[in-house]
């Protein structure tokens, strides 16, 4: 399964990370990771392109992204992707869950 746990604070994303396999399919013919990893990297790359001040770790099987200094823009860009990414679980939800918390202070 892929797992998207978001973690926010007084409002704005602190961080968020994708992790995991699908399984639905044999590696290289999964749509549903490509669909998730397409959405993902989409997210780095928007963050970078607008020199957002985030930290950015790509491994095997994990996304991560740490926000340093949330701004509108960054906030805009990380809404889109998790609406994209919880639609994607709301079609295959035995395949995906999107996870968020609230951190209290």
């Amino acid at each position: 399964m892929i797992t998207v746990q978001r973690t926010m604070k007084q409002g704005s994303t602190e961080e968020l990370s994708i992790f995991g396999h699908s399984g639905s399919e044999e590696a290289g013919r999964d749509l549903i990771c490509a669909a998730v990893s397409a959405i993902g990297f989409g997210l780095c790359n928007a963050l970078d392109q607008m020199h957002a001040e985030a930290d950015i770790q790509i491994k095997d099987n994990l996304i991560k992204i740490r926000i340093i200094k949330s701004t509108e823009q960054t906030e805009t860009i990380l809404n889109t992707g998790m609406i994209q990414l919880q639609t994607v679980e709301e079609r295959y939800p035995e395949f995906v869950l999107v996870k968020s918390e609230e951190k209290v202070i």
